[in-house]
Formats: C-alpha cells, sequence, structure tokens
C-alpha cells in the first residue's frame, strides 16, 4: 500500500502549516505548527470543541471545515479526539494530506505526540511516499527510541529510589 503525500500535478509542493489532536473536552493533546496561528493553545482547543458541541446540538452533524482568512482547517473526529489540520485556502492538495494525516495517526500503535505529528508535517511538506516498507521500518524506529528511553528511565528510577 502507498500513501501518496505530494501531488505531482502542482508547480509548489503545498504544504500543511499545523497538525493539532484535540480532545472533546478542547485540551490540545498534541500539536505542531501551533506558532502559525495568533493566539493560545487552549483558547483555540475550547473554541474548537465550543464550535463542535454547538453544531452538532443544532444540526445533529460536526464541522469537518472552517475558513478564515488565507486559512483552512480540516477536522475529522478519530476515536474521542479530533485530529485538526491548518493549510492554507490556496493549497489543492488539503484534503487529501488531511486524509493522509488521519490515515497514519489511526494505524499508529502507541502515543501520538509533538514528534510524531512533526515527522508527518515534515513528509508531506517534502512530498514523499510513505510506502509500506518504510512505515514499518518508521514504527520500528520510533519503537525501539521508546524502549531505549524505558530502559534509561528504569535506570533512572533505580539510582534515585
Amino acid at each position: 500500500m502507498v500513501y501518496h503525500l505530494s501531488s505531482p500535478e502542482l508547480q509548489e509542493p503545498d504544504h500543511m502549516d499545523g497538525i493539532f489532536i484535540i480532545d472533546a473536552a478542547g485540551i490540545v493533546k498534541a500539536s505542531v505548527g501551533f506558532e502559525k496561528l495568533k493566539g493560545d493553545a487552549a483558547l483555540f482547543g475550547g473554541f474548537l470543541s465550543a464550535i463542535q458541541i454547538f453544531v452538532k446540538q443544532m444540526a445533529g452533524d460536526e464541522v469537518r471545515e472552517l475558513k478564515f482568512g488565507d486559512l483552512k482547517l480540516l477536522m475529522t473526529k478519530s476515536h474521542e479526539d479530533y485530529i485538526v489540520t491548518l493549510h492554507k485556502t490556496s493549497d489543492e492538495s488539503a484534503n487529501s494530506h488531511h486524509m493522509t494525516v488521519v490515515r497514519l495517526i489511526e494505524e499508529r500503535s502507541g502515543v501520538v505526540d509533538a514528534g510524531f505529528l512533526e515527522l508527518i508535517s515534515n513528509l508531506i511538506t517534502l512530498g514523499t511516499e510513505i510506502t509500506e516498507k518504510s512505515k514499518v521500518e518508521m514504527k520500528s524506529w520510533i519503537q525501539s527510541e521508546i524502549e531505549k528511553i524505558r530502559e534509561r528511565s528504569k535506570e533512572w528510577g533505580k539510582r534515585v529510589f
């Protein structure tokens, strides 16, 4: 299986300006690219959560896209959280990139943190492709890094306690 992260027909590669994981209460659990927005992460998460609650009560549905200025937010509910990606309104690959992010996060076993979101963002920005083999290699590398951290934590715990 190949995930296409670029659109070859575009002259200039599009990229995402941010990826956010926000829980139903509006707490931003992980993010990359928040500095492109002017404001506070807690306010941003609360705002999106409030909009979702309001729209769900009024229309029985959820907001999937918000546009303001030259920015576009795409949102997808995944398990208990919302996956939100930030794009330029002119980004013709925004929907494709958003769905790739959703798929990669949903397939991730383990914690999704800012480092993982940064990796996804960089892959899309670079316009590369993720093959099944490279995805397995990426998971393996991440798991080995997590294992190293666990081992260091155990050693630290033994010395401290």
